[in-house]
């Protein structure tokens, strides 16, 4: 039987139960915990790396019936898509720590969010972390065959205004860096290639970064 208090002392620090004990009975005080939060989050944190992907992190001091975090994203801070999905970790008292890499943010200004859901269907957002990322520069570049079949090399076709060099890196939609080469592009222009042995099949993101960090990313399917 949950019995409430019959007055508050403010002064005193006293509170007030009015109860009429038989014998063999006992008590227990206790609190009553109201709209207790699912997850406690204790960081939140988005940032670019030098590769043009955006490395979203977080951790939590405690967990109630969490189901799965979902990674959304905005161009304008205001209107969110999801772009991915973390399992949580059910329930816990210890800290739990996540990470989530975004291979394929907007060039300027990318505003993320977590979505928080329960196993019942509830759920709640963090606050909205934005980052901004210097993402392009003045190549044209012509990707042949795409799609390709896996084990088939695939070409890059440039034209620079200059000599320039870049590093060529190949990533899969989970952020895994599958392949990885630095190329000195020519004024005069030529065809860089690389070999799919090693990709995964499905949607593959080729990024090509210069010495100040300035990405260009073509989109490559490997069937």
């Amino acid at each position: 039987t949950l019995i409430s208090p019959t007055s508050f002392n403010g002064t005193n620090n006293t509170v007030t139960f009015t109860v009429d004990f038989s014998n063999g009975q006992y008590y227990t005080l206790g609190s009553e915990e109201i709209a207790a939060l699912p997850v406690q989050l204790i960081s939140f944190t988005a940032n670019a790396s030098e590769s043009g992907t955006v490395q979203l992190r977080w951790a939590t001091a405690s967990e109630d019936n969490n189901s799965f975090f979902t990674v959304e994203r905005s161009q304008d801070g205001q209107n969110f898509r999801p772009i991915g999905t973390i399992n949580g970790a059910g329930n816990s008292e210890g800290v739990q720590t996540y990470q989530f890499a975004d291979i394929d943010p907007f060039q300027g200004y990318s505003y993320y969010r977590l979505k928080q859901t329960d196993f019942n269907g509830g759920f709640e957002y963090t606050e909205i972390r934005s980052v901004f990322v210097n993402t392009t520069f003045n190549i044209d570049f012509t990707l042949y065959p795409n799609p390709v079949n896996i084990g088939t090399p695939v070409n890059i076709k440039y034209k620079v205004d200059q000599n320039k060099e870049v590093k060529i890196r190949v990533f899969d939609m989970k952020g895994t860096q599958l392949y990885q080469k630095e190329e000195l592009l020519s004024l005069r222009g030529e065809t860089i290639t690389i070999p799919t042995s090693g990709l995964n099949r499905g949607l593959n993101l080729i990024k090509i970064t210069d010495s100040q960090n300035k990405t260009f990313t073509l989109k490559l399917v490997v069937h």
